[in-house]
């Protein structure tokens, strides 16, 4: 009897570590959608011979503000 506690505590814990998993390639997935559309949103109106500069400018931008956001939010979560 105690080994069959045992091993429903261990399938507990390979299914919490398969969720958990599942659940930060949702995130992840989230991010790069989110990251995309604000790239697309912004160099939707330039004209086609300008898209590349402007797309690797606009990328930056984005990816830098990403940056300072999770910068300022991982200094609120140390302060805590």
């Amino acid at each position: 009897m105690f080994t069959y506690f045992k091993m429903k505590k261990m399938q507990w814990r390979v299914k919490i570590a398969l969720y958990d998993a599942v659940l930060g390639f949702m995130d992840n997935k989230r991010d790069i959608m989110n990251t995309a559309k604000k790239l697309f949103d912004s160099v939707k109106d330039v004209p086609a011979e300008d898209i590349r500069d402007e797309f690797i400018g606009k990328l930056a931008e984005i990816v830098h503000e990403e940056a300072e956001a999770n910068k300022i939010n991982s200094k609120a979560k140390m302060s805590k």
